[in-house]
C-alpha cells in the first residue's frame, strides 16, 4: 500500500464512504475517522462506532488511542457473530462530536454527506469520559444501541392476537470508576505502541506503524488469538467478492493486536462494558429481521451474547467509587435493568419458543423489574411471559394474577398503550372473547368473571374518551 494510497484516502473520504457503502464486508473496521463525517458500513448487521474519550486538560490525542484500543478490541469480540464493523471517530473535524449529533447523522435524521445505517440494521454507540479530582482519576463510559427505523419491541402470539412489549431503556450509563494514573498511562503507552501492523502475529515481527488521523478501512479476514489478520480495503480497487489474505497488505504487514492487555490488567477489566458492548451487539445481530441466519447459529450468537452480558453482571461494580457502595444498586439499577433485559429477548430469539425458553426469559425480566421497580417496560415483558405460560394451566389463577398485575402496573403508565392493549386482550381471553382456553379449564367464578368484565369496561371507555 503506497504513501499515495494513503493521501487518496485522506483527501476523498467522502468517496471513499460511498464506495464502501456498496460493499458488505464480513468483519470490518475503520479508525480515524473525523467526527464531522461519521461513517458506518451500511450493509452490517451491526455497526459499533466509538467516540473520543473526554479526557482532562483536553489531550485529542490520548482521547483518539483510547477510542481506537476500545474499537479494536469491540470488533475482536463482536467478530463471531458474522457481518459486522466497528468504527472510531477522531476530533480531526474539529466539530460535531457530541452523542447526539453523531447518532442523528449515522441514523439519518441529520445531514451528513455520508451513508445512513440501513433500516433494521443495528447501532451501537460508545463514547466515555474520564475526569480529574485533586490527584484521583476517575472513568465513566455511555453506550447506546438502536436498530434503524424501530425500537426493541417483543411479540408474543396469545388468544386471537399479540402481547407487545417494548424494551423501555435503550442506553447504558456505567458506574463512575476509579483509574489510577499509572493504568491510564499504560493503556495509553499500549495504544501508541500497538497501532501498527506486523508481519505476524508476533509482537517482534517486523512491523509499520498505521499512519495517524488518516482514515483507515479494513476487512477482518482470520482470528488468532489475541490477533487479527487483516486486508486493507483500497477504494480504488473495491473487491467484488470474497477478500483473500494477502490482498491489499499495508507495506507487507497484515496483522494486529486487537485485545489491550498487560500481565496486570486488561482493557475489558479496565472497563467491564466492553462485555456490554458484545452483548448488545450480539442481541441485535441474532434478532435481525432482515438476517438469513439460519436457526440453529442465531441460537449459538444468542447464547454468546448472553455470556457477555453475564460477564458484565459479574463486574458492574468493578472499580467503583467508595462512596457510592452503599447506594450502588439504586444508582445503577438500570444499568442492571437492561442487561436482565436483553438476556430474556435473547432467550426468546428462537421463532419456536418453548415453555423452558418462556420460564428462562421471565426470570430475567423478573431480575430486570426487582433491579428497577418502577421500570414499567420491565413489568410488562415479566407479565407477558406468565400469560403465555398460564395458556396451558388447567386454573385460570395465573391468567388472573398477571391481568391483575398488569393493572396494577397501569399505575406506573396509565398512558402506556402496550399496557392497556396486554390487559385488554387478557382480559379477552379470560372471558373466553379471544380464542379457547386449555382443555379441563376451571370456569371463572361469577365473582372473577363480573371483576374481569368490569376492567374491560373500564379499558373500553378510556378507549373511547381519547
Amino acid at each position: 500500500m503506497s504513501a499515495g494510497f494513503v493521501f487518496r484516502l485522506s483527501r476523498g473520504f467522502v468517496a471513499l464512504a460511498a464506495l464502501v457503502a456498496a460493499v458488505l464486508p464480513a468483519r470490518a473496521g475503520m479508525i480515524n475517522v473525523p467526527c464531522d463525517k461519521p461513517y458506518v458500513f451500511r450493509d452490517a448487521a451491526v455497526n459499533v462506532v466509538v467516540l473520543p474519550f473526554a479526557l482532562p486538560r483536553q489531550n485529542p490525542a490520548t482521547a483518539n488511542r483510547l477510542a481506537q484500543l476500545v474499537q479494536r478490541e469491540a470488533l475482536r469480540s463482536i467478530a463471531k457473530f458474522g457481518s459486522v464493523a466497528s468504527v472510531q471517530l477522531n476530533e480531526s473535524g474539529g466539530s460535531g462530536c457530541s452523542p447526539e449529533e453523531v447518532r442523528a447523522k449515522l441514523l439519518g435524521t441529520q445531514p451528513s454527506g455520508g451513508v445512513p445505517v440501513a433500516s433494521g440494521r443495528g447501532l451501537v454507540l460508545v463514547w466515555g469520559r474520564i475526569v480529574e479530582s485533586g490527584d484521583a482519576l476517575f472513568s465513566q463510559v455511555f453506550v447506546d444501541f438502536v436498530r434503524s427505523g424501530s425500537l426493541e419491541r417483543l411479540q408474543l402470539a396469545f388468544g386471537d392476537g399479540q402481547l407487545v412489549g417494548a424494551l423501555g431503556v435503550q442506553g447504558l450509563v456505567g458506574p463512575q470508576r476509579t483509574i489510577d494514573r499509572a493504568t491510564l498511562d499504560k493503556i495509553d503507552a499500549f495504544a501508541l505502541r500497538n497501532n501498527v501492523l506486523y508481519e505476524s502475529p508476533d509482537a517482534n515481527s517486523p512491523h509499520t506503524t498505521i499512519p495517524p488521523e488518516v482514515p483507515f478501512s479494513y476487512y477482518v479476514t482470520e482470528i488468532r488469538g489475541d490477533w487479527m489478520r487483516i486486508v486493507v480495503f483500497d477504494p480504488g480497487r473495491a473487491p467484488t467478492g470474497p477478500v483473500q489474505n494477502g490482498q491489499s497488505v499495508f507495506a507487507g504487514k497484515q496483522w494486529i493486536r486487537a485485545v489491550a492487555s498487560e500481565p496486570e490488567w486488561t482493557l475489558r477489566r479496565v472497563w467491564p462494558e466492553i462485555a456490554f458492548i458484545e452483548g448488545a451487539a450480539g442481541y441485535l445481530v441474532a434478532s435481525d429481521p432482515k438476517s438469513a441466519t439460519a436457526p440453529a447459529s442465531r441460537a449459538t450468537m444468542a447464547l454468546a451474547a448472553s455470556r457477555a452480558l453475564d460477564e458484565f453482571q459479574e463486574n458492574l461494580a468493578r472499580n467503583s467509587l467508595p462512596g457510592e457502595r452503599e447506594s450502588f444498586d439504586d444508582r445503577y439499577g438500570s444499568a442492571r435493568a437492561v442487561t436482565s433485559s436483553l438476556q430474556g429477548l435473547l432467550k426468546l430469539v428462537p421463532a419456536e419458543r418453548s415453555n423452558a425458553d418462556l420460564r428462562g426469559a421471565r426470570d430475567r425480566f423478573a431480575a430486570a423489574t426487582q433491579a428497577a421497580p418502577g421500570n414499567a417496560e420491565a413489568r410488562n415483558l415479566t407479565l407477558m411471559t406468565d400469560l403465555v405460560l398460564a395458556r396451558s394451566a388447567d386454573s385460570p389463577e395465573p391468567a388472573l394474577r398477571a391481568a391483575d398485575h398488569l393493572l396494577a402496573t397501569l399505575g406506573i403508565a396509565p398512558a402506556n398503550a402496550s399496557l392497556q392493549s396486554n390487559l385488554r386482550l387478557a382480559d379477552r381471553w379470560l372471558l373466553g372473547q379471544a380464542g379457547p382456553r386449555p382443555p379441563g379449564w376451571r370456569p371463572l367464578s361469577d365473582d372473577e368473571r363480573a371483576r374481569v368484565a368490569a376492567t374491560l369496561d373500564g379499558l373500553g371507555r378510556v378507549a373511547t374518551a381519547r
